[in-house]
């Protein structure tokens, strides 16, 4: 048998119950995308439940582990009358794990590594949910970063793309954060020892999301300390600034002195309210007249940041046979709110596309490739010789007792299939994502610990006395022998809270850490 498979544990093929349709596994792998694969269970018995979610592991003949990961979508068609069910089985591979949790966490400590948030968002979400450390490198230094509930995935994506790193989660459900150069194929592919299956082989050249000038527009910079006046006439309440607000302002009144700000529509009992991205300030009662009142703040204005490729274009130039050579694009991320983080994404840019792109695929019978290795291809027709390229997807599939494995091999960066373009194009405008400053609010939960303590008390109805029963209308009889004896139960709680205090996280400059107090 080619390959077999377990789902929940259970081996199948399992004889006389079991099997694989022939031809209908398929396992597809693709650089920084999910995994899928799917296939057919004959239910000879009829007896088989497949759910979504249950573990499914595939092997192949050696046995080599070839995918893991768990079932997206189960469906269910009768064979034959009397002769058992067909199981279509399509299945996700194990970065479902960091699909279903969401993120809320910031980080903006100077010095603070890739690999130190990597580490943390996996230390308070991933290790509980299985899944290990493969290799987490170093990285460059993050500035700020803040996700504001977003799934653990979307995170890494996004602090992959500023950075140029890869992603992963194993079969073995180890997670990997590295450079794409880290890890060399198994084998190499030649003309004598590891050979293309014959006429498989095709090369095309071009990069379509070429670009040695990328710009990237939206968020909002930060303003040098402003410093504004106005005159109270005992009537005005709110004052509009020159910029909207990026901090809380310092407010001070001559006569009064430094005034109490609080933030409008949460704080109250404050002398001043204001809110962030507002450019007008609000006084709980108005100033008198001719008192002086100063602002001073720091305010937001609107930032476009730009990256340059000089060989780039000096390449592109000699291509095109004169002009500029010069290639631009322009992106509107609106998560960004200050200048060197929108800056930041547009280098990280300018590093992935500025390049030229080729594609090489062929098929082989050879097993131990994956997304994300290095391969040296010699090939002549193409006049490759050792040429170094990344391995951006593996097909899988079986017919029979062999296995097929279609490999695409490129040079620039991964363009990636359909489904993932069309996706990031739905998800463009998504701000939820925030690479910067920003506020963020974390729900603290408050437990309660229940406990329920029994106080009773008994009760005697004496029939002989003439006393009629509670319950009973008319008592069958007078005398000691029906007197009933009644029970009263009482449950009282006994409540212990947790309490913390909550509020708004907002970046601290003075003390350069989040501080859910800084408002305060």
């Amino acid at each position: 048998m080619a390959c077999t498979v377990y789902i929940d544990g259970v081996l199948i093929p399992t004889p006389g119950e079991t099997h694989i349709e022939r031809g209908s596994l398929s396992i597809e792998e693709c650089i920084e995308e999910r995994s899928v694969a799917s296939f057919v269970v004959v239910d000879e018995l009829s007896t088989k439940i497949y759910l979504r979610g249950m573990p499914v592991e595939i092997y192949d003949s050696t046995p080599t582990l070839i995918f893991a990961g768990f079932i997206d979508a189960p469906g269910r068609a009768r064979l034959a009358p009397g002769s058992g069910l067909l199981h279509g089985i399509s299945c996700m591979d194990n970065h479902y794990l960091a699909d279903k949790r969401l993120v809320v966490k910031a980080y903006g400590t100077p010095g603070q590594t890739l690999a130190d948030i990597v580490n943390d968002i996996w230390t308070d979400y991933l290790a509980a949910e299985g899944v290990i450390i493969g290799a987490i490198q170093t990285g460059p230094v993050i500035q700020s970063a803040i996700f504001n509930y977003v799934k653990v995935s979307d995170a890494f994506d996004a602090l992959a793309e500023l950075s140029g790193f890869t992603w992963f989660i194993d079969e073995l459900k180890a997670l990997y954060f590295i450079d794409r150069s880290t890890y060399a194929s198994p084998w190499q592919l030649d003309s004598v020892t590891h050979r293309a299956i014959k006429g498989s082989s095709y090369l095309s050249t071009g990069n379509p999301l070429y670009r040695n000038r990328q710009y990237v527009r939206g968020g909002k910079g930060v303003t040098s300390l402003q410093t504004e006046h106005f005159t109270g006439d005992a009537i005005i309440k709110s004052f509009a600034l020159g910029y909207p607000l990026a901090l809380e302002p310092v407010i001070t009144l001559t006569p009064g002195g430094v005034q109490t700000v609080g933030i409008k529509g949460i704080d109250t009992g404050e002398q001043f309210y204001w809110n962030k991205g507002d450019n007008t300030i609000y006084a709980e009662a108005p100033p008198g007249a001719l008192v002086d009142i100063q602002v001073d703040y720091y305010g937001q204005y609107p930032i476009i940041a730009w990256s340059n490729s000089s060989a780039g274009q000096t390449s592109r130039q000699s291509i095109e046979g004169g002009g500029t050579g010069i290639v631009e694009e322009i992106v509107t991320e609106s998560q960004h709110e200050s200048m060197a983080s929108a800056y930041e994404s547009a280098r990280a840019k300018i590093i992935q596309y500025c390049r030229e792109a080729e594609k090489f695929i062929y098929q082989t019978w050879e097993a131990g490739l994956a997304p994300g290795q290095l391969q040296e291809i010699t090939y002549a027709p193409f006049g490759f010789t050792a040429h170094q390229m990344l391995i951006e997807s593996v097909s899988i599939t079986a017919d029979g007792e062999t296995i097929y494995y279609n490999v695409s091999c490129i040079t620039g960066p991964a363009m990636g299939s359909w489904a993932k373009f069309f996706t990031r194009l739905l998800t463009r405008g998504d701000n939820q994502i925030k690479i910067g400053d920003s506020l963020l609010l974390v729900l603290l939960q408050q437990s309660e610990t229940l406990a329920l303590a029994e106080a009773t008390a008994y009760h005697t109805d004496d029939f002989s006395g003439g006393i009629v029963n509670r319950w009973i209308a008319l008592p069958p009889a007078q005398g000691a022998g029906h007197n009933v004896e009644h029970e009263k139960v009482a449950l009282v709680e006994a409540p212990a809270l947790v309490s913390h205090d909550t509020e708004d996280y907002h970046w601290d400059d003075a003390d350069m850490r989040w501080d859910f107090f800084t408002w305060a």
